[in-house]
């Protein structure tokens, strides 16, 4: 972790002028690491030095939304190459401070140049897909509930049936996936509703319903939201995290999903004081003559469809609880 301490010090160090005020963190990697400011902006930066160029350019191939990434924008230490990693503007540098101690984390557990560059890429991958959904005003009331209904069915509908191991594997949607999870030979997509009983759910794209001859589901969850109400979306996670503690996998993949669904446990503050209750679960099959779009039928040249789905439509199709976790269970 970088010290809250270096950074004041940093910010309100050095005289007027152009340049970088920088220390280094003290750190097992295989790449020294700098926190610096930039001056006159005010901007942080970590900065990484590299003994040899890696294989993985992180200026060059790594999506980044609010971040600027370049190459030896000074030099360290006589490294041939430093990559420096900074907001893309100082009002977003309590933020970056979160993102850098991520970083430097991830760096802990790399052995080599490349290693480190891979990891890097992948953690800053995640955190934009963070900064499109949240970013530093956190996950709108709208998203922070849906967050809510796609962990409460990892939890308490599909870990059940195939295990909390396998069911955070599957949670694929904050990745960009066409359903929210995707397993082995199932797939699952969440509808979370702050109506008790909606009367239809939004489908996003003629994918999201299609997923060809895999076992698809839809779950429609309506959500009771109101201030101390029975779980908060921190008590959700946290309760998840507990029964994963001892699954060093399922952790890591959960706190990078977490990551991308743009939930930071330094933001959990602001999700406290809402809490929630899953007052009823709707769970249909999306199978023969389901009422859906699929890019079967879509006339050549349209694309990206989005469409609302009447929940009558759908009530054929609708399976207990209990069958749907057996259908689950079967396909393991």
């Amino acid at each position: 972790m970088i010290p809250p301490e270096v950074w004041a010090r940093l910010e309100s160090g050095g005289a007027a002028g152009s340049g970088h005020l920088r220390q280094r963190v003290n750190i097992q990697s295989p790449v020294d690491v700098y926190v610096a400011v930039e001056r006159p902006s005010g901007s942080r930066v970590l900065a990484l030095g590299f003994d040899e160029p890696p294989h993985t350019s992180l200026a060059r191939d790594v999506r980044l939304r609010g971040l600027r990434v370049s190459e030896a924008p000074f030099p360290i230490d006589q490294k041939p190459l430093t990559v420096s990693i900074s907001p893309a503007s100082p009002d977003d540098n309590e933020l970056f401070g979160e993102l850098a101690d991520d970083l430097v984390s991830v760096l802990g557990g790399t052995a080599t140049g490349d290693q480190a560059s891979d990891a890097l890429a992948a953690r800053l991958e995640s955190w934009h897909r963070f900064l499109e959904h949240a970013g530093s005003a956190g996950l709108s009331a709208e998203a922070a509930a849906g967050l809510y209904g796609e962990l409460w069915c990892l939890r308490d509908v599909i870990a059940p049936a195939v295990g909390v191991h396998r069911a955070v594997l599957a949670w694929r949607g904050p990745l960009g996936a066409n359903q929210d999870f995707q397993g082995l030979g199932w797939c699952v997509e969440v509808k979370s509703s702050r109506q008790l009983a909606p009367a239809t759910v939004r489908v996003s794209n003629e994918r999201q319903l299609d997923a060809a001859d895999t076992f698809l589901a839809l779950a429609v969850v309506g959500i009771e939201e109101r201030p101390g109400g029975p779980e908060s979306l921190v008590g959700l996670i946290a309760s998840i995290r507990t029964g994963i503690v001892r699954d060093p996998e399922a952790s890591a993949t959960f706190e990078d999903r977490l990551l991308s669904s743009g939930f930071l446990q330094a933001q959990a503050d602001s999700y406290e004081t809402i809490g929630y209750a899953v007052r009823k679960t709707m769970v249909y099959q999306v199978r023969d003559a389901f009422p859906r779009i699929t890019e079967a039928v879509l006339p050549v040249g349209l694309g990206t469809v989005s469409y609302d789905l009447s929940i009558d439509a759908c009530e054929p199709y609708r399976l207990e609880l209990a069958q749907f976790q057996a259908a689950l269970k079967e396909l393991q």
